[in-house]
């Protein structure tokens, strides 16, 4: 028997995940989840999500019962069907490639996908950013002030970077730049149908997580408009080009080194 295709988005803190999931989740017939991971659901709860964003379960259906997760999974996807609806997870990457402060050991793979794998078809499709402002971006959050050390995320980057290569992926920057010819990209990559309206509907659209608290880009602007790149203190720029993992990651990803202050 054939199994179900699930559509997986992924994307680390910090690379523009909010702004495109409120861009992909306003798209007509699209069910969005969002930040989620098999192994860590205080946070975002897939079941949660489907009843109260999209309301395709009903409270009964969820009291007293404990899912697994591809169970869980599996039963939004045939809601969403049954309505001719179309799911889309997206992936809390953070916590597989970075980790702090979650886990202090982060596996180095999508362990969503893993997972689904075993139950369903996945279509998979990643968003990046350039590692310095995707860095600098970071370690401003509260949560990370102290914790995250350069090498450890240039480690964990990396190693996203090669997953981005194999699924697929979409740079942050382009589609700031051209929002319709990246998302009519990102859609023909994930199987979804695009809706050009999406451009109109994004900022109202409250089904994300993320930072939605006023300083994150899909937040805060109604209008998708490019970030000038920063320019780095050329011995802090030294700093990432002597790292190994960010000259092979910036290779991959079709990235350049940032411009210099004087």
């Amino acid at each position: 028997m054939n199994k179900p295709v699930i559509r997986v988005l992924s994307n680390l803190a910090r690379a523009g995940g909010t702004l495109v999931s409120k861009c992909l989740g306003a798209m007509e017939g699209v069910v969005l989840l969002s930040e989620i991971h098999p192994f860590d659901r205080r946070f975002y709860n897939p079941l949660q999500q489907a009843r109260d964003w999209y309301q395709l379960l009903e409270p009964a259906e969820l009291e007293g019962r404990r899912f697994e997760f591809n169970e869980a999974i599996g039963l939004i996807q045939r809601r969403c069907r049954e309505r001719g609806r179309t799911l889309v997870v997206r992936d809390w990457a953070h916590i597989d490639f970075i980790g702090v402060p979650f886990v202090a050991r982060p596996p180095m793979r999508s362990q969503l996908t893993v997972l689904l794998e075993r139950d369903f078809r996945v279509l998979q499709h990643a968003l990046t950013r350039h590692p310095v402002d995707q860095w600098f971006s970071t370690s401003r959050l509260d949560i990370m002030r102290g914790r995250l050390e350069l090498d450890a995320f240039l480690a964990g980057y990396r190693q996203y970077a090669e997953h981005c290569l194999a699924t697929g992926f979409t740079r942050y920057e382009d589609f700031t730049r051209a929002p319709q010819k990246a998302m009519r990209r990102l859609c023909k990559a994930l199987r979804v149908d695009y809706d050009d309206d999406f451009l109109g509907r994004w900022p109202d659209n409250p089904r994300v997580t993320g930072d939605t608290s006023g300083s994150s880009r899909g937040s805060r602007l109604r209008r998708i408009e490019p970030l000038p790149q920063r320019a780095l203190d050329p011995a802090l720029l030294q700093r990432f080009r002597d790292n190994r993992d960010y000259r092979e990651a910036i290779e991959l990803l079709g990235y350049r080194d940032p411009p210099t202050t004087t």
